[in-house]
């Protein structure tokens, strides 16, 4: 690592409460003043700005950090001004997000949580962990969902084809879920699909706060955010806000998942997936110094492939969703992508190659246009 990147991460861990290194190692990297502009913009690009903040203020505090070699007194005032919109913007979305769940509640809905608001409960800060929208699944009431959310005003748009609708209300983002992940990919994205939902309807759920919004049991949440990741990974590229979400996530529930489940329904899917949990583990133990849950059997010699992984999170981002790109736009930069800028990400972490990948992508799209479990 830079001296940037060290410093990045250090902050990171303070800002999050997972403080590995020991001060003198903190005030040695603070001997010279750092690249703050650099630090800022790698921050804000991998959804870590606020967190950052955190570490950084953590530090100020403490007096660990020399006047010469802190941010100057405007980029701190631009800083904290950015972490006020974050935390405005999360609180907003939360307030809304309540709102609609209320109202579901009034007709019998149970709003389950896949991600976002969920996992940033597992923050020191929840408000400094950015939520793009509001990401749901309604139990079975699909359709359901989508006429009660246009009775209470808001607009739904099928942009998110077969797997999810798109809600709009007043001014939140919502994917209202039919299914919680991609099922377009075959059997074994079927039995994966089934298995979510099985462990969605067997396990106990938990309110998020006082609202009617409910986070997922351990296992769910292990098994969704890590198929989630892994799907961004292998098509566009995923942030450091990704290894954050995990090693909050393990830090706090990964004594209470069924690890040896979870490695059999991800091995099934692909072998790669669970190569890639387990990368993502070992980076939040290398990184933070998250603790191994105690049933948790990590693979050996991982060390070269999660380093792989980290230098792409930090040098090859590519994001493709969200841009505002066409549709067919977005399928062609996915192709692009897979066959060239991430063939060695289907090769590290995909039983299959990433040609046989693509024309799959490109057959189930054309024969298996609407699937259904």
């Amino acid at each position: 690592m830079t001296a940037n990147e060290r410093i990045l991460f250090c902050l990171i861990g303070l800002g999050l409460d997972v403080q590995k290194e020991t001060l003198s190692e903190i005030e040695s990297l603070f001997r010279t003043a750092p690249d703050w502009k650099q630090i800022y913009k790698t921050a804000s690009q991998q959804g870590v700005l606020a967190v950052v903040y955190d570490g950084l203020n953590r530090l100020v505090e403490q007096g660990s950090i020399p006047e010469r070699s802190q941010p100057s007194r405007t980029a701190k005032l631009q800083w904290g001004f950015n972490v006020v919109k974050i935390e405005n913007c999360f609180l907003l979305q939360k307030a809304l997000s309540e709102e609609l769940a209320r109202i579901y509640a009034g007709y019998g809905i149970r709003t389950v949580v896949l991600k976002g608001l969920a996992v940033a409960q597992y923050y020191p800060e929840p408000q400094h962990r950015p939520c793009g929208d509001l990401d749901c699944f309604l139990m079975g009431d699909f359709e359901k969902g989508n006429e009660i959310a246009q009775k209470a005003g808001g607009e739904v748009g099928d942009e998110g084809g077969y797997k999810h609708s798109h809600i709009r209300y007043k001014g939140l983002m919502v994917e209202n879920h039919k299914y919680c992940t991609a099922i377009r990919n075959g059997r074994r994205a079927k039995d994966f699909e089934r298995a979510l939902q099985r462990v969605l309807q067997t396990e106990s759920r938990t309110p998020i706060g006082e609202s009617h919004l409910e986070n997922p049991s351990p296992l769910f949440n292990a098994l969704f955010l890590s198929v989630h990741a892994w799907n961004h990974f292998l098509n566009e590229s995923i942030s450091l806000r990704h290894i954050c979400d995990w090693a909050m996530f393990v830090k706090t529930e990964g004594n209470r998942v069924a690890w040896a489940e979870f490695e059999k329904l991800t091995s099934a899917y692909d072998k790669g997936l669970s190569r890639f949990a387990h990368c993502m583990t070992f980076l939040a133990n290398d990184l933070f110094g998250i603790e191994i849950p105690k049933d948790f059997t990590m693979a050996k010699d991982l060390k070269p492939l999660a380093d792989r992984m980290m230098r792409s999170v930090l040098y090859e981002q590519e994001t493709i969703y969200n841009k505002g790109y066409s549709a067919w736009k977005i399928r062609v930069k996915l192709v692009l992508n897979m066959l060239l800028r991430n063939n060695w990400k289907s090769r590290a972490f995909s039983e299959h190659s990433a040609l046989y990948r693509t024309m799959h992508n490109i057959g189930a799209f054309f024969f298996d246009r609407n699937p259904h479990l």
